[in-house]
Parts: C-alpha cells; sequence; structure tokens
C-alpha cells in the first residue's frame, strides 16, 4: 500500500495528493475529477522519513517537501 500525502487548496477547489513514488494529482474538489498531475523529483525519503514526500500551499504554490529538499510547483487546473 503506498502512502498518500496531501494538501487542499479552497482558493483552487482542488486537492493534492502525492504518493510514495513522488506522483502528483490534483482532483477537483466537487467532481472528483483529475484536473492535474506531475512529477516531484525530490529524491529518496532518508531513514526515518514518510514514504510520500510532505505537500505545502503557498498562495498557489505547490510545495513538495522530502527532508531537506524542497520542490515548488504552480499547477495550471484551469481554475
Amino acid at each position: 500500500m503506498q502512502a498518500v500525502s496531501r494538501v487542499v487548496s479552497e482558493r483552487q477547489g482542488v486537492v493534492y495528493f502525492a504518493d510514495d513514488t513522488r506522483a502528483l494529482s490534483g482532483l477537483d474538489l466537487l467532481t472528483g475529477e483529475q484536473v492535474w498531475r506531475g512529477h516531484a523529483d525530490i529524491g529518496e525519503p532518508g531513514p526515518g522519513s514518510a514514504g510520500s514526500p510532505q505537500l505545502l500551499l503557498y498562495e498557489d504554490v505547490l510545495i513538495a517537501r522530502n527532508g531537506q529538499r524542497i520542490v515548488s510547483l504552480l499547477p495550471r487546473t484551469g481554475s
């Protein structure tokens, strides 16, 4: 079973998910339709860290963090 990290952007109406393969996806909060997908190249989890990256939001910027490695993305969701 894959570990999943998630964060909700109420402003965009999207919930973003990341799994332990670093695959990212954004689902519409109302319909569940996939509106975005991507990948976070933040390396493998280190000892004692969770399988999936931590997801954070800063305004419209999606941030994926794995230990000290951080990647920021600007998902184009059409909203």
